[in-house]
């Protein structure tokens, strides 16, 4: 639990700074000592992961728009697409991920290959389609 400004402002720095608990002792204005570090940490680890935990909900935006546009750009290897689009489904809990040859099942924002083996993902107003994965020649060594 944090008691004064000191701590608080150590938990602010060891975020920070990715969890240097020596550099954030010394910025928050205690002496460096790396006995005293591994204590102030225990001491504050509840307000430490709260700190991380706020930390990276603020830039879940960030991450979110990321993925869109890695999703969005035809430049882009398909497979990295499919990952990015995966993940977006996977973390807004949403969808269920399903296969199917019935079309109807885009209607619910579901995916499913079609016909010429495109993996198409989204509903029917907005797909997203993928082309198959591209069969790289053998080598004949």
């Amino acid at each position: 639990m944090i008691q004064n400004d000191r701590q608080s402002r150590f938990v602010e720095l060891y975020v920070e700074n990715g969890g240097n608990a020596l550099r954030a002792m010394s910025d928050a204005g205690y002496s460096p000592d790396s006995s005293n570090a591994s204590k102030l940490v225990r001491k504050l680890s509840k307000a430490i992961t709260a700190a991380y935990q706020e930390t990276m909900a603020e830039k879940a935006g960030l991450a979110l728009s990321v993925l869109y546009q890695i999703m969005m750009d035809d430049q882009i290897a398909p497979r990295d697409r499919l990952r990015a689009c995966s993940e977006v489904l996977d973390r807004c809990g949403n969808f269920e991920r399903r296969t199917s040859t019935d079309l109807s099942v885009s209607d619910k924002g579901y995916s499913y290959t079609d016909e010429q083996g495109r993996l198409v993902m989204g509903t029917s107003a907005g797909a997203f389609i993928l082309p198959p994965k591209a069969i790289l020649p053998e080598d004949d060594d």
